[in-house]
């Protein structure tokens, strides 16, 4: 092994005696501007993303806790034990949090105090993550079924049945319609008023090339004429970004050339995709008209990268997870890195903006660390 300091970056390349001198294999990129503000170091591990509302930053563990946490300084506020492990992201309201656990139960929790108002048992363990729009939780389970539920006391408006595979991501929703894909190769359009499905997609691929883990999107665009539409946004694991028009599920566009299995990230605006590929890629795309118009490609300096965690981004940056602990910031221009920084060793489960260039970062093995940048 070669090491080498060029500027501010040390790389480490491996030489063949006579024959070559490979490419880098792992670059340091030294930043003194770049700082923890606080680490917080849970007890178990980490799986599921968290979530963040003002300075209030709420994550779960595989012990079954819910934790909050103040997100200027790492202090813990509260704690919420469930009966089984949690690998779901949280949902914040103004007044609740929302959280499902493997002990079956939805949990309906004080912002406040982590106090719980209610909970609803769906009989069966629960990996997915819900989300709440205009006064409705919405949330998938194990057992093909998906619930519309009352936030305000816990009690159900109408359960959509029949559906293929276990469900783990956040659902997405407009006006009329909710969104889910599940694990057995499908993705579903649901009306949120009935709860009948509206329309499905089968990738004919069978559950290992399953809509599963990415979070659907909604986001508008601007068709031929000027008039804005919408489009239904999902990354499945055969590689292919798909917009479905939300009314028909029409698939507007879709494309397998960033070679990406699961984690999106958008720009603030909407305008802009970026899709993590599975090797040592990110690609940029144009997604304001309703077609994918490739922007740029960055290579990255790792060999690959499968982790389903979602990317965050800022205007000038977005947030590259890995699956060895590092988080690198790729410029949105299409520059290049301007920074990495190892958080542990082992994966980053979760990447959360924390406003004033703040990133809050987790880590499988229960790492939890605000940097400044």
């Amino acid at each position: 092994n070669l090491v080498s300091l060029k500027g501010d970056t040390l790389l480490f390349r491996e030489r063949i005696i006579k024959t070559e001198t490979r490419p880098a294999w792992d670059t340091i990129v030294f930043h003194p501007a770049i700082r923890e503000v606080w680490t917080v170091k849970d007890v178990t591990d980490i799986a599921s993303q968290g979530s963040i509302d003002g300075n209030l930053y709420i994550y779960t563990n595989t012990a079954g806790v819910v934790c909050a946490l103040d997100a200027d300084s790492g202090k813990t506020l509260w704690k919420y034990r469930t009966g089984n492990k949690i690998f779901s992201a949280p949902f914040i309201t103004p007044q609740l949090v929302i959280v499902s656990s493997c002990d079956g139960c939805v949990y309906a929790l004080n912002r406040q105090d982590g106090s719980m108002r209610w909970k609803y048992d769906t009989g069966y363990p629960i990996v997915a993550c819900p989300t709440v729009a205009d006064d409705t939780v919405y949330i998938g389970s194990s057992n093909g079924k998906f619930y519309s539920i009352n936030p305000a006391d816990g009690t159900v408006n109408w359960i959509c049945e029949g559906l293929k595979g276990y469900i783990e991501s956040r659902p997405a929703t407009d006006r009329e319609r909710v969104y889910i894909g599940t694990w057995g190769a499908m993705f579903y359009a649901i009306d949120r008023k009935t709860g009948k499905k509206v329309w499905e997609f089968d990738t004919r691929r069978g559950r290992y090339f399953s809509p599963g883990a990415c979070w659907p999107v909604v986001l508008p665009y601007t068709a031929n004429g000027g008039k804005q539409q919408e489009q239904v946004i999902v990354l499945s694991s055969d590689y292919f970004v798909r917009a479905f028009q939300p009314s028909t599920g029409e698939i507007l566009w879709a494309s397998d050339e960033a070679k990406g299995r699961e984690s999106l990230g958008f720009s603030p605006d909407g305008k802009t995709m970026y899709i993590k590929g599975i090797k040592n890629n990110i690609t940029a795309a144009d997604i304001s008209k309703g077609v994918y118009t490739p922007l740029w490609n960055t290579a990255m300096p790792y060999e690959n990268n499968f982790i389903p965690t979602r990317m965050e981004t800022t205007e000038q940056y977005v947030f590259i997870p890995t699956e060895f602990g590092v988080v690198h910031a790729v410029r949105t221009d299409g520059s290049g890195i301007s920074w990495q920084w190892k958080v542990a060793h082992s994966a980053v489960t979760s990447l959360k903006n924390a406003g004033e260039r703040r990133l809050i970062v987790m880590t499988m093995d229960g790492t939890v660390t605000c940097l400044k940048y």
